[in-house]
């Protein structure tokens, strides 16, 4: 009687430590995660990281409970911990606990620490389950032994589908770009970049005076400006942008100011605390669809409990994902992304307001404007299957209402190939390859010769008198030459009333390094 209280005891602790632990870990990642500089929404009911947080603690508590009684009838069935002993005793749980340590070194290797740990208590609550509910010893070393089995037998056809679409034939045929998609990130090309110039910008031009007949261009986004996973800077569409226009005989300097993780809020702060101290002549404002907050908008992922880290390191599951999500797509087209641009949602009345704020400082400064949308690459991109149009137009709008010219880039990439999954960067990553970045680049380029943007500031250029003074870096300010004259506003249409837009997150680029830079 004494030993199976013992054994009771032990596995009623051993459980409440496993609980624990996952319970530390979602706790410290999520409410560490709301406070961190980058990460823009906050644990408020309706945003992205509440309900992630919340759903995650529920299923926490779900697993405890089902633990706890898996425990409380083991309690009644088997009062003296016979069966408990016997399986531990046997092959089956021989093949567990040896099989215990390089899982959880695997699932480590895989997954995020959360995820782990929601994974072990599903694992131990059927573990519990099994001897809780078993008559006997035998029939509990069954239950186990059938679950290893078809555990091995999934791991095993994950694993050959894992290795078949990593041959290229197979991975050419599920659509990707193979120069690109495949290879690591070459951080010393990053690194290199950055270290350049003051300011932490993957831009060459960032740190070095601005040539006397240059047309400075400045490109505001987010990691689709700035090129994640892209080998080279030369890939990024900026300097393809500028690349074309040299070519065309324009002296024109892009400087990529884009920033990974960031939202039109962050692009409005970053534009008047830093972006007008570089003297740029014209703007150009890359919008991705999820701008309007931190994070992936969409439908629901296939599997919610493994978070990110799956499809991340996996060619397979993220093909199967990017099936489910073209799946859902179809079904309701327009769903996730859509939410995310109702007029009531608050995410798209500060990204609106965060608009007309950009707006209104190009406006006061004479400086044109111009828009670039980009599309949601999670999917067809061929006209009448696009899932997104709504919103495309919606942004348009939001643009179009202020006189700003927009270039959309879904025509020119859609007349490449028709799915979007071709332009994805790496099998498991939907951020542009390349191939996009140079489309998007030689269709900007085009369009800003089209709408005949750089010859009318060159001619606006001409008429204002130089005095000869540098520029003074200040927020909402840069007092220089170009405001010694007031110029004819660049757009016919009246200037729009700002909206409030509330707080808005810390620039994560600090406005005083800008004193280092030679402009």
């Amino acid at each position: 009687m004494h030993g199976a209280k013992t054994i009771h005891r032990l596995i009623s602790v051993q459980w409440g430590t496993t609980a624990l632990v996952p319970f530390v870990i979602l706790a410290h990642s999520n409410f560490r995660g709301a406070s961190a500089g980058w990460v823009h929404a906050s644990l408020t009911p309706g945003d992205e990281l509440y309900a992630w947080t919340v759903n995650r603690l529920a299923l926490w508590l779900l697993l405890f409970l089902a633990g706890v009684l898996c425990i409380l009838r083991a309690r009644r069935t088997d009062p003296h911990g016979d069966r408990c002993v016997e399986f531990a005793r046997s092959r089956v749980g021989s093949v567990c606990l040896v099989a215990l340590v390089p899982t959880l070194l695997l699932l480590l290797a895989i997954f995020e620490p959360s995820s782990v740990a929601l994974v072990c208590m599903l694992l131990q609550v059927l573990l519990l389950a099994a001897w809780g509910f078993s008559r006997t010893g035998a029939t509990m070393r069954r239950a186990v032994g059938r679950g290893l089995l078809i555990a091995g037998s999934l791991a095993a056809l994950f694993a050959l589908g894992e290795l078949a679409l990593r041959l290229p034939p197979i991975e050419a045929a599920i659509g990707g770009s193979l120069e690109a998609r495949g290879r690591q990130w070459n951080r010393t090309d990053m690194r290199a970049v950055t270290a350049s110039n003051t300011l932490g910008l993957r831009s060459p031009h960032i740190g070095t005076d601005k040539p006397g007949n240059a047309l400075r261009i400045l490109a505001l986004g987010d990691s689709f400006t700035a090129g994640d996973w892209l080998d080279r800077t030369t890939e990024t569409w900026p300097h393809v942008t500028e690349s074309v226009l040299v070519a065309r005989g324009h002296q024109v300097q892009c400087v990529n100011a884009g920033r990974g993780g960031t939202t039109t809020e962050d692009e409005a702060k970053f534009l008047r605390d830093v972006g007008w101290g570089l003297q740029p002549d014209v703007v150009v404002l890359q919008f991705t669809l999820n701008d309007t907050g931190f994070g992936t908008a969409g439908s629901p992922p296939l599997v919610p409990i493994l978070g990110d880290g799956l499809r991340r390191k996996s060619s397979l599951y993220s093909f199967l994902e990017d099936r489910w999500q073209a799946l859902l797509a179809s079904r309701t087209p327009g769903s996730g992304l859509a939410d995310w641009y109702r007029d009531d949602h608050p995410g798209w009345r500060a990204t609106a307001a965060a608009i007309d704020d950009i707006v209104q400082q190009a406006r006061r400064r004479s400086i044109p404007l111009v828009a670039l949308i980009y599309p949601w690459l999670a999917g067809p991109l061929a006209p009448g299957r696009y899932a997104h149009q709504e919103v495309h137009d919606k942004i348009r709008h939001a643009f179009a209402r202020h006189g700003v010219p927009v270039l959309d880039v879904l025509p020119a990439l859609a007349a490449r190939h028709p799915e979007g999954r071709h332009f994805w960067v790496r099998p498991f990553d939907a951020h542009p390859n390349a191939e996009a970045h140079r489309i998007a680049g030689e269709a900007l380029a085009e369009f800003l010769l089209r709408e005949r943007v750089l010859e009318s500031r060159r001619s606006r250029r001409r008429t204002r008198p130089d005095r000869g003074r540098r520029a003074s870096l200040g927020p909402d300010a840069v007092r220089g030459p170009r405001d010694s004259v007031r110029a004819a506003p660049w757009s016919g249409r009246p200037p729009q009333s700002n909206r409030t837009t509330g707080t808005t997150p810390a620039c994560t680029v600090p406005s005083g390094s800008l004193r280092l830079c030679r402009l």
